[in-house]
């Protein structure tokens, strides 16, 4: 990538500005709070579908390959 890591220091550093923002502010903080909040539960329930998927045995095709099992 060009520029880097320049280009990802100035991002998180843009980041670390929105986030002071929001925490200094006193009417954004709960919700800056909350999104932080749906974020958490957005990652754990992706991580437990992850898990669910990993956790199901792969099933033969007819051309002989193992395929993951999908369900509609």
């Amino acid at each position: 990538m060009p520029k880097f890591p320049w280009l990802t220091v100035v991002g998180l550093v843009i980041l670390a500005a929105i986030f002071t923002v929001g925490f200094i502010g006193e009417d954004s903080r709960p919700q800056l709070l909350r999104t932080f909040g749906l974020v958490a539960v957005l990652a754990v329930g992706c991580w437990m579908n992850h898990r669910k998927r990993d956790a199901q045995p792969p099933v033969e095709s007819p051309e002989g390959d193992k395929q993951p099992v999908l369900i509609d």
